[in-house]
């Protein structure tokens, strides 16, 4: 198994950034689906309705504390699940128009047509499920949650997003015509083999060769960043500093006229009734506030960073997209395991690395990301580190030696 890490890792001052300005800011969302397969993992939005509106109100109660900003991509089954529990179609206090209502939270389709009868039938397709959210009160959707980006994959002439642009006539409501004016991410079926892109662009094609190239006739589409996504057993420090060493690696990067970087961050409705799962969104967004104070992320619903886009670049041959997968190389988790270990963890204060090569210098950063402390003096396949002065808590140790970069959680405890 490969784990990622990062070619390097440079931390900048504090500054304060323009959005639209020539930067490396990352633009930044929180995101969710729920699918129409939901119910096979135990989620079903006819008996658990009430519960799981619950649970949303929870989520969009953290967002507003933390300074975020949410996209919710609805399916057909939920959607219908509101009009009927509702009364969403005359009810302007339904769950979906009160969470669309919000500044902080955007509703967008998100939809699988299947035609073939089964438990993951779903006979809408994104113009229906748009005509849907218009009987909810919302009638401004712009945004397509998620699409099958190869021609290689779609099963019905309705998944071919290169038409859409020039508007998708309804399979249920043939009378109904959506024009979307943006596309986000672009996925493989059971996301297998998803290309994880930042940035914006109009992608040119359907093939895995041409969707990476610009078409300034086709519509435009938002990177959904490196595959980050929250569950009720996410290691969410482990994943702040992901994050942080990604940001990092960004903002050592000159930025040129049209850098835009783009990420979204992911949970899904099929967890939403585990026990964990609230309290895992709610300290991934905690974690993330340092880097909003420090100016290297701003919180933005996917239609205001089409904005900010469209305020700098009014034009449709500008264009910036990077891959994940770019920016960082593989060290082998077996590797690791054999030629570095750190002694005692938990420690009370002191912190013993053994490694097998040369220890160049080491850096610890705290849950936020922050790198609190850098030694690279007296190098030797031992160092010995004292985190005395620091509280209580846990913390990643980025070592690097002389063939290898390794990151390991680190436990203090004072006692």
């Amino acid at each position: 198994m490969k784990k990622k890490l990062l070619l390097s890792l440079f931390l900048l001052p504090c500054v304060v950034i323009n959005v639209v300005a020539q930067t490396t800011i990352l633009h930044l969302n929180l995101g969710s689906h729920n699918e129409t397969n939901d119910p096979s993992y135990g989620v079903s939005y006819t008996t658990n309705y009430a519960t799981i509106k619950s649970k949303i109100l929870e989520i969009a109660d953290s967002v507003d504390a933390n300074d975020a900003k949410w996209n919710m991509q609805v399916e057909s089954n939920f959607v219908l699940q509101c009009i009927q529990q509702e009364s969403a179609g005359t009810n302007p206090n339904d769950l979906i128009q009160t969470m669309d209502n919000l500044s902080y939270v955007e509703v967008d389709p998100h939809n699988h047509i299947d035609t073939v009868a089964g438990p993951g039938y779903n006979p809408y397709n994104y113009a229906d499920l748009a005509h849907l959210l218009d009987s909810c009160g919302l009638t401004t959707r712009t945004n397509i949650g998620g699409f099958l980006y190869k021609a290689s994959d779609w099963e019905t002439s309705d998944a071919n997003w290169t038409l859409w642009k020039a508007g998708l006539a309804g399979r249920t409501f043939p009378w109904h015509t959506w024009t979307p004016t943006m596309l986000w991410g672009g996925g493989t079926p059971g996301h297998t083999n998803d290309p994880y892109l930042i940035g914006v662009w109009h992608p040119a094609g359907a093939t895995t060769i041409s969707f990476l190239n610009n078409a300034p006739t086709n519509l435009l589409d938002m990177g959904n960043g490196c595959g980050w996504i929250v569950t009720d057993s996410t290691d969410v420090p482990a994943l702040l500093v992901e994050i942080g060493e990604y940001i990092s690696v960004l903002n050592s990067t000159s930025p040129s006229s049209n850098t835009f970087n783009t990420a979204t961050v992911m949970f899904n409705f099929r967890n939403i009734l585990a026990t964990n799962t609230i309290s895992k969104i709610s300290e991934f967004l905690r974690g993330m506030k340092t880097h909003v104070t420090n100016g290297d992320v701003v919180w933005q619903t996917l239609s205001e960073k089409r904005a900010d886009w469209l305020t700098a670049h009014n034009n449709t041959t500008d264009n910036f997209l990077i891959q994940c997968s770019d920016l960082s190389v593989g060290v082998t988790e077996e590797k690791q395991e054999e030629t570095m270990v750190i002694y005692p963890n938990p420690s009370a204060a002191i912190f013993t690395i053994q490694s097998s090569d040369e220890i160049k210098s080491v850096e610890i950063f705290d849950v936020c990301g922050k790198m609190i402390l850098q030694d690279s003096a007296n190098k030797g396949t031992i160092k010995t580190l004292n985190l005395q002065s620091k509280a209580n808590g846990i913390y990643f140790a980025k070592i690097y030696t002389s063939s290898e970069i390794t990151t390991k959680r680190i436990i203090l405890n004072h006692e």
